[in-house]
């Protein structure tokens, strides 16, 4: 009888020790979203956003809800990235800087391998060719300066006359033109090798038309205006519609849906996020920030979320207009969130936390 109180004993002692070995190597074991930041799925799926105040690229894993890595070294002021169409490598311009580097970063690794000396600042926006070979990239000295994306150097320099201080641009799907847009209400042509100038320029009729979107068929451009978009046919090279979205309201910033079905913009003014139907051409949507100003919006490769940089409760208040507010809120420099919105019900579904003015980032490629 001793022997089977011993054994049972051993027995009961024996279990108790696997179970606690299991619930310690359940509790310590690492989980699918302790993964590493340089994981290719990670990456994959992550936001990279510019922290303009603070000097830094921060990756963002949505699946993890935190920032999973800084990336720091890049200087001042980074306000938009622009990403290689394989992903590899990151470019990151400036914004009221006076360091004339582009700051080059490898994606997997999370560093800066280079920074590209530049004539005059990087300035607000580049482009890729669609192969990725080259990089258009505008500067505070009034040219749009070429990178060999293969060599991370100068290629070319083309002199931006009209108009000049170049504010947004984009090369055609057969990266033959140039497209150049001023705060001064003129979009220009320029023959992306040679540099030279292609017919008149076309006088929009409103000021502030530093920022643009091209379709993918290159055919249209969307043209934010001091109060609105207006649509520009590139085969005529005229302006084909106008969408009043209101002076109070500051559109500033916008992107179109994986689709092209919308165009999604960021008011400034008042902090709302009007959609507009691009068949149409009408405002079917507008979404209310409760608590901070959108300062660009990216989506899911399958267009069932929306990004949203938000630039926190500092930027909470209206009606004052885009630049002078941007301005403010770079002065302000409160900690901002990403925020995820379902594009269908458009209601955010989740708030991550970020760093000091999360600006034009680069968004999820899976």
């Amino acid at each position: 009888m001793a022997d089977v109180v011993r054994t049972r004993a051993r027995f009961l002692t024996s279990v108790l020790a696997l179970t606690s070995c299991l619930v310690a190597g359940a509790i310590s074991a690492p989980s699918a979203s302790a993964q590493s930041p340089d994981d290719p799925a990670v990456i994959a799926r992550s936001i990279f956003l510019p922290m303009e105040v603070e000097g830094t690229v921060q990756q963002i894993d949505p699946v993890e809800h935190r920032v999973v890595r800084t990336i720091d070294g890049l200087g001042s002021n980074p306000f938009v990235l622009q990403e290689l169409p394989d992903h590899s490598k990151i470019y990151a311009s400036r914004l009221f800087s006076l360091e004339a580097t582009l700051p080059v970063i490898d994606k997997r690794s999370g560093r800066v391998i280079k920074n590209i000396p530049t004539v005059g600042a990087p300035y607000t926006d580049m482009r890729t060719t669609a192969d990725g070979s080259e990089l258009y990239l505008s500067t505070t000295a009034s040219v749009v300066q070429v990178v060999d994306t293969k060599t991370d150097t100068i290629a070319r320099t083309l002199p931006i006359v009209l108009p000049p201080a170049p504010g947004h641009i984009e090369v055609s799907p057969d990266n033959k033109t140039l497209y150049v847009l001023s705060e001064a209400g003129v979009l220009t042509r320029y023959d992306a090798h040679t540099g030279a100038l292609i017919g008149q320029p076309l006088l929009l009729g409103d000021t502030q038309t530093g920022w643009g979107a091209l379709n993918r068929a290159g055919d249209t451009m969307y043209v934010r205006t001091l109060s609105g978009v207006r649509i520009v046919d590139l085969r005529s090279f005229a302006v084909v519609r106008t969408i009043d979205i209101g002076l109070l309201a500051a559109p500033f910033v916008f992107t179109l849906t994986p689709d092209e079905r919308q165009l999604w913009v960021c008011n400034f003014g008042d902090n709302t996020i009007s959609i507009i139907d691009t068949a149409s051409a009408r405002i079917v949507h507008t979404i209310a920030m409760p608590d901070g100003m959108p300062a660009s919006v990216g989506f899911s490769p399958d267009g069932s979320k929306a990004y949203v940089s938000n630039l926190g409760p500092t930027s909470n208040f209206h009606y004052v207009p885009a630049i002078p507010k941007l301005a403010a809120q770079l002065a302000n420099n409160g900690p901002g969130s990403l925020d995820i919105y379902d594009t269908k019900t458009l209601q955010r579904v989740d708030q991550i936390p970020v760093g000091r003015t999360p600006l034009f980032g680069i968004y999820p490629s899976a």
